[in-house]
């Protein structure tokens, strides 16, 4: 893992990780045995990740620990985490800049599995530059979020089959007609 700058306390968190972080951090005062010689141990770097904390001197902590692909690994599943549990465009391009981690296909995938807003999902697709594949469309099918859907398959050469129209229907809505319709010409091209 490359070095990084220090991380600092994530600040956006559920009421039972506020709990959790006063345990670890103003119980044992833990900053403070830091500076009076204490070793933060792997065990207690996953135990901070797991609730979103991060100590300040995280990176010198981590770059000393050996085998730091399980934290890192923690680390970037919380910050899925952060995004799915503030599923707002705002929070989302703060959390992105704030916390480096991975941008690739399975934020796209992980945007698209958790039915994350649809501005969103386009975000990453346009801004981020993340092309996305048939796994994206199903799901963007499934969400009903059809604006979404004429842009994947006019834009990125996404085909749709028969599975794309099934998890189209449902909505007795003008939108749901004109996309079910629009999926259906688009699959009979396909088939000819």
């Amino acid at each position: 893992m490359e070095k990084c700058e220090e991380y600092v306390e994530i600040g956006f968190c559920s009421y039972q990780e506020m709990e959790i972080k006063k345990q670890i951090t103003d119980v044992p005062q833990i900053n403070i045995l830091i500076q009076y010689g204490y070793n933060i141990d792997k065990e207690d770097l996953i135990d901070a990740l797991k609730c979103n904390l991060h100590y300040k001197k995280y990176c010198e902590i981590i770059d000393s620990v050996s085998d730091n692909e399980e934290l890192e690994k923690i680390r970037v599943e919380n910050i899925y985490k952060l995004i799915k549990n503030h599923d707002d465009p705002t929070m989302f391009k703060k959390i992105i800049k704030k916390y480096t981690f991975p941008i690739d296909y399975n934020l796209l995938l992980f945007s698209c599995n958790n039915f994350l807003k649809q501005n969103i999902i386009s975000y990453i697709i346009h801004n981020l530059n993340i092309n996305p594949t048939i796994e994206c469309l199903i799901k963007i099918c499934d969400a009903k979020y059809y604006k979404l859907g004429y842009d994947l398959i006019n834009n990125y050469n996404i085909k749709p089959t028969n599975e794309y129209l099934e998890k189209s229907y449902g909505r007795n809505n003008i939108d749901n007609k004109k996309f079910c319709v629009f999926l259906k010409k688009q699959i009979n091209n396909n088939n000819n």
